[in-house]
């Protein structure tokens, strides 16, 4: 490979080397255009491969080497990228993890947990199974389900996990969160949602203690129930994917469907930009915004 060599990026596409620093390279990528940091970016070697394509117009006016005005100039280095940018954390999940979505330690620590989650609601109240469980009128069970899944994941914290046992302790409530879980499951739009967050809001909760109705607390069942459609959303994590990406959650405290609609449409974004590391869905999303949440 030298300077000029077209190359394809498994995240970012096609891109021309500019210069040569081993074991990295300064290439140009369109793709990168309008993002944080611009379209030069220092990558490893490792990350790249020529493409099959070596002639291609879009690069014609990019030169081989950094741009030098004088004879002698110093080479104009990129601008410096964020600390949190989303280049940034994709090179270091690819780093982090070479098998990308299919490593067997990313599978063992994160992925692995939260699809026996989602098998566990599917084998027990996916399809009509739970709507039966409802009519039937043994909201014991429900309960017993729904705190199974809260406890299924290390997503919400252990104080939202004892939160939410204490109110499913109450089989009513505890049916009225499934059949908000349902409804949202069936028709996801602003009421349905409100419906979902007044129904866990409305869990019985001890009297000092956490807050029962968080993000986590209501998002995570949707997520489990559906990861193909639906995020679990932790906020600080959540806000900092979306700076990675330039985009405006409109954070609220408080559990809107305004910002949950947001995050889904990151969500999606993400998981096509995670693609070609092999995610499919939200599942794998979720684990990449939690492992990339501290990058050294």
């Amino acid at each position: 490979m030298q300077a000029g060599t077209l190359v394809e990026h498994a995240v970012w596409g096609r891109g021309k080397v500019l210069e040569l620093r081993s074991p990295n390279a300064q290439a140009y990528f369109p793709s990168l255009e309008p993002a944080a940091g611009g379209p030069v970016r220092l990558v490893q070697l490792a990350m790249l491969t020529p493409s099959k394509v070596q002639s291609d117009p879009a690069f014609d006016g990019i030169p081989e080497t950094l741009s030098r005005s004088k004879p002698g100039a110093r080479a104009r280095r990129p601008p410096k990228r964020p600390e949190n940018d989303l280049a940034r954390a994709l090179d270091w999940f690819a780093e982090e993890y070479p098998g990308r979505f299919a490593d067997p330690r990313l599978v063992a620590d994160e992925i692995t947990g939260k699809r026996k989650a989602h098998e566990l609601f599917v084998d027990r109240l996916g399809g009509d199974a739970g709507r039966a469980l409802l009519a039937s009128g043994n909201l014991a069970e429900v309960a017993t389900l729904l705190d199974a899944l809260y406890h299924s994941t290390n997503i919400p914290s252990r104080f939202e996990v004892m939160a939410t046992h204490d109110g499913l302790k109450s089989p009513d409530a505890a049916g009225r969160v499934l059949e908000g879980l349902l409804a949202f499951l069936d028709a996801p739009a602003p009421r349905t949602f409100a419906g979902l967050t007044d129904a866990v809001g409305a869990l019985p909760a001890p009297a000092k203690g956490s807050r029962v109705l968080t993000w986590p607390t209501v998002t995570i069942l949707p997520f489990l129930a559906d990861p193909v459609r639906f995020i679990v959303t932790k906020p600080e994590i959540m806000k900092q994917a979306a700076g990675r990406m330039a985009i405006d959650l409109l954070y609220s405290s408080a559990v809107t469907w305004d910002t949950y609609h947001r995050v889904l449409d990151m969500s999606h974004r993400l998981l096509e930009l995670l693609r070609p590391l092999g995610a499919v869905d939200f599942v794998d999303t979720q684990s990449f915004i939690w492992v990339t949440r501290r990058l050294p």
